[in-house]
């Protein structure tokens, strides 16, 4: 049987994956999923999505300091007005200092290399080793529980699916520190930001849409069904 681990450490990612369709189409094509999600809302996800072929695992969502001192290089390392207008009026002088010295192409390479050494990765080791999954989905790139997740299975060369969250985060939420084997994301605007900004190869990038909005699409084609 096939394991998929699919994150879900954001409160959107709930509406956004977990209540489309996703989850009815791999179990019923014989996939077992692991939903990840923060260790406190273990039996709220086990109440809303945990079903035959459908497990709830909580994760400790404390970050640790290497998370913000990577979070805080990636936010430096973009150059978007977005993050520009950030620097200046919430971040202060540290902030700019710091993108002066990361937004360039060899800085970007310096913040990707320092996230594969520092990101913490054992707080998986246990998922892993219960699950041996056959693919992890991680659901918000920028993420950093996501981050971990990421970095926990290319280290151990398990196929990566990555999902940008939302329409404004390749701008706003810093450069994607680690790079998945397909990246998920919702348009052609996103994909050529994901490339120009982010380096992301363009053949690896998939477009998909929005994913809760296709009940929308199906009431179009069957007026009749229910919501």
């Amino acid at each position: 049987m096939r394991t998929i681990l699919i994150s879900s450490f954001h409160p959107l990612l709930s509406r956004n994956i977990l209540e489309t369709s996703l989850l009815d189409t791999l179990t019923q094509s014989g996939a077992r999923v692991v939903i990840l999600c923060p260790e406190r809302k273990v039996r709220f996800f086990e109440q809303e999505f945990a079903r035959d072929g459908v497990r709830v695992e909580g994760v400790p969502t404390r970050l640790y300091r290497r998370d913000l001192f990577l979070r805080a290089l990636a936010l430096a390392a973009l150059s978007t007005r977005t993050l520009a207008l950030k620097r200046r009026i919430e971040y202060g002088i540290v902030a700019q200092l710091l993108h002066l010295a990361f937004a360039w192409r060899g800085g970007r390479a310096a913040v990707h290399a320092l996230s594969t050494i520092l990101t913490p990765r054992k707080r998986f080791d246990a998922l892993f080793a219960r699950y041996a999954p056959n693919v992890v989905f991680a659901t918000d790139v920028q993420n950093e529980l996501d981050v971990s997740l990421m970095r926990s299975a290319l280290a151990r060369g398990v196929p990566l699916v990555g999902m940008v969250r939302s329409w404004d985060n390749l701008t706003a939420k810093g450069l994607v520190r680690c790079i998945p084997d397909r990246l998920v994301v919702q348009n052609d605007i996103a994909k050529r930001e994901a490339e120009v900004l982010h380096g992301i190869a363009r053949e690896s990038i998939v477009v998909v849409g929005i994913p809760h909005y296709d009940r929308y699409s199906t009431i179009i084609r069957h007026p009749m069904s229910p919501v």
